[in-house]
């Protein structure tokens, strides 16, 4: 957090220790993520979020191999390796010029039970082992 600078009113740096990540991404409109997994709960919520990966090549040869999801394949939101494009797709989501519908849909049938008895089902399942 202390490397990361940012004056801007609608932008806050944070610290996972201080905050609430739930709380954090309810009150989100957008998520930018890089390889992160908080992608998926961010995808469950059906909010826009961008994967801003513009180290790809250097880190899937020094850090990981590629696993079985791809996110330009199988991601919930557009893949993007440039600053300008990436400040571009944050204003256009932002104000409602970009079409994310194929991400959506592609999180609805990636997540097709979206209600409010996830832990009742998972309740019921450990109970039957």
């Amino acid at each position: 957090v202390r490397l990361f600078k940012c004056n801007h009113s609608n932008i806050r740096i944070m610290d996972r220790k201080n905050c609430n990540l739930q709380e954090v991404l309810k009150e989100s409109k957008l998520l930018i993520t890089d390889y992160s997994s908080i992608a998926f709960d961010c995808a469950y919520m059906r909010k826009p979020l961008i994967y801003y990966q513009f180290d790809q090549e250097k880190y899937y040869q020094g850090h990981f191999e590629k696993g079985y999801f791809d996110c330009e394949r199988d991601g919930f939101g557009p893949v993007v390796k440039n600053e300008n494009k990436l400040v571009k797709l944050i204003s256009d989501i932002l104000l409602e010029r970009y079409d994310s519908n194929s991400f959506r849909e592609r999180a609805i049938r990636f997540f097709p039970l979206y209600d409010i008895n996830n832990c009742k089902r998972n309740y019921y399942e450990i109970k039957n082992i």
